[in-house]
């Protein structure tokens, strides 16, 4: 058995932390003893066993989806052209790992339509929702909102240190810094 790190956000409960990590809110009790924590387990203000909003959580996870693996943090996975396509060398298909894997992901997740995955309905990103509106500075800030709504779903970022958007003509430069599980803030870039 390992772990991953999750941040705990405002007005979570164990329960709704292990129904949406751990697809059963059934599971809170093992977050509680893995993290050792007492009743009422999460409060806004910390104490003995009690953590609070915006402290880091440890979930349990069968080892081959622990991230917290130094090796290989960000895990393996196939390797994409920017058009979308399977990378192949040599007549085998290419992989990606480390940094760049977590890089990748993030953008996949952030250029995929939240809900449009059948079953990885909670995927994606709702940056869909601001295509062809007028670019103003609330939309390029809604577009930043969505995007750091959906980096700090992936399990292998800790947190979104900064987002910053910006207006030009007509598209939105959307720039992130994310602190991962494991290692030093990586920034990001997504146009839109």
């Amino acid at each position: 058995m390992g772990w991953r790190a999750v941040l705990i956000n405002v007005d979570d409960t164990l329960q709704s932390i292990a129904l949406r990590y751990m697809g059963h809110a059934k599971y809170w009790h093992d977050i509680a003893l893995l993290n050792a924590l007492r009743p009422p387990y999460i409060a806004a203000l910390p104490a003995l066993g009690v953590l609070s909003y915006g402290d880091s959580l440890l979930l349990p996870v069968p080892e081959p989806f622990a991230f917290a693996k130094q090796d290989d943090p960000f895990l393996t996975d196939l390797q994409l052209s920017l058009d979308g396509d399977l990378v192949v060398e040599n007549g085998a298909l290419s992989t990606v790992t480390m940094l760049e894997n977590l890089k990748q992901a993030l953008s996949i997740r952030v250029i995929v339509e939240k809900k449009s995955l059948l079953f990885h309905p909670e995927y994606g990103c709702y940056l869909n929702l601001i295509v062809g509106r007028i670019n103003r500075l609330s939309l390029a800030s809604l577009a930043a909102f969505y995007t750091q709504s959906a980096l700090i779903e992936d399990p292998r970022v800790l947190e979104v240190v900064d987002i910053t958007s910006a207006v030009t003509k007509d598209s939105i430069t959307i720039q992130a810094t994310v602190l991962p599980v494991y290692g030093k803030a990586v920034k990001f870039e997504f146009g839109l």
